[in-house]
């Protein structure tokens, strides 16, 4: 008798309940190969402290200034809360494995914009990307009626930190 695996198990209480069974998620894509410059990245969508995933939220990754965007990508979460595998251009691999003052930054910086209906929207900006590596953004959703009257985006730069 053959193990059940976990898709199995969700699909058959899924099917318990007379939803529509899950789809088979495919193989995540990996970057192309170092040569060609790029590095993939992956969106994970979730709210109340990373607890519940957000599905069919509006993912963008663009360039430029929040007002004069540059769209390079979209896609919709899933039920997990997780976008596709973009994938970006990035400076070759070399750059981040020399000694050198460089001034050439050896990862790209994306701008990532999160929608979703019920939330407020969220912008992360400089998201790096390096080379043959695929990272993952984590967006932790705020809901419309924890923010009040006050529904502007909320802006983080993952270029800086601060200390408390």
């Amino acid at each position: 008798m053959r193990e059940k695996s976990i898709e199995d198990y969700i699909n058959e209480m899924l099917s318990m309940n007379k939803r529509a069974v899950m789809p088979t998620q495919s193989e995540p894509q990996k970057p192309a190969d170092n040569n060609e410059n790029t590095g993939g990245l992956t969106v994970n969508v979730t709210t109340l402290s990373s607890l519940y995933p957000v599905p069919s939220a509006k993912v963008q990754i663009f360039l430029g200034d929040i007002g004069n965007k540059t769209v390079i990508d979209s896609d919709f979460t899933d039920l997990s809360g997780q976008t596709k595998t973009f994938i970006l251009p990035t400076p070759n691999k070399d750059l981040s494995e020399t000694a050198e003052a460089d001034t050439s930054l050896p990862y790209a910086r994306y701008n990532v914009s999160v929608n979703a209906d019920g939330y407020v929207e969220q912008i992360n900006l400089n998201v790096a990307v390096f080379s043959g590596v695929v990272s993952v953004q984590n967006t932790d959703l705020v809901p419309l009626s924890a923010a009040g009257n006050d529904n502007r985006p909320i802006i983080v730069d993952e270029m800086y930190s601060y200390e408390l």
